[in-house]
């Protein structure tokens, strides 16, 4: 049997209620219980109105006041993630689809460079050869980028440091590299350096990857260093007003030190 609280309510009957071991009381009658304040509330964010899509430049206004809205602290960065995630997607629909009307049209100069090439190909060591099979494999190098990839590595106090190599763009490696960096997140590390010393160039899907990466650690109270920035990102990152929330140290020794203070 439990012993039941002593509390004589205004109307003259006990409160009955188990009492807290210990005490002759139950929780809510106990006179050294303490209140816990209950946490605000995050207040509800604004619903974004997103357009018809008719070309790039209606994607890359999205993409800017979805940035701005970061920027503000008016949205999540989580949910930023996803819309910039998928924005990028639109947009690589529109230059895919720009692409694909180019090469079914070929113009006059092309035809009639490719035609003496074709009728009388050059010799295999000589210039003209080796011009054409440059702007051949700079072409490829252009239609199928190299992938990103994504190398973990652990140190003390519960931090990782993942090196990012590649272009950090739209693609399934993309997909690939958040997660392998979200399987590290649910496993317990919550303190990431993301090393970027290998990485020349970042579209809107990268830049939505790394801001999902910080809400997620964020909201486990953890911390997310970025390190080894080229310029040309960092000058992405201040033109996007996200250099607030990826904050960037000049090498990787002092990133871990800021994680472990």
């Amino acid at each position: 049997m439990f012993k039941e609280c002593r509390f004589i309510k205004a109307n003259g009957l006990k409160c009955q209620s188990p009492a807290l071991r210990g005490s002759p009381f139950c929780y809510f009658h106990a006179r050294t219980r303490v209140v816990v304040p209950r946490r605000p509330r995050r207040p509800k964010e604004e619903a974004v109105n997103l357009p018809v899509l008719s070309d790039p430049a209606d994607v890359l206004a999205m993409i800017n006041e979805i940035l701005q809205r970061v920027a503000s602290n008016t949205m999540s960065p989580r949910r930023a993630g996803s819309l910039l995630y998928a924005l990028q997607m639109a947009r690589q629909n529109f230059e895919d689809g720009a692409t694909t009307a180019t090469l079914a049209t070929p113009t006059p100069q092309l035809s009639q460079t490719l035609s003496p090439l074709a009728a009388d190909p050059p010799p295999e060591n000589s210039t003209e050869h080796k011009a054409c099979r440059f702007a051949v494999e700079s072409s490829h190098a252009r239609e199928c980028p190299m992938p990103v990839s994504a190398s973990i590595g652990h140190h003390d106090d519960g931090c990782a440091v993942v090196t990012l190599t590649g272009p950090i763009t739209l693609g399934s490696s993309l997909s690939l590299a958040e997660s392998q960096v979200r399987s590290l997140i649910n496993s317990g590390v919550h303190k990431i350096v993301l090393d970027l010393s290998r990485v020349d160039y970042i579209d809107s899907a990268g830049l939505g990857m790394l801001i999902y990466i910080y809400g997620s650690l964020c909201s486990r109270g953890g911390a997310l260093r970025l390190c080894g920035v080229a310029p040309r990102i960092t000058e992405l990152l201040v033109v996007t007003k996200t250099n607030a929330l990826l904050v960037a140290d000049a090498t990787l020794s002092e990133s871990l030190a800021a994680l472990k203070a």
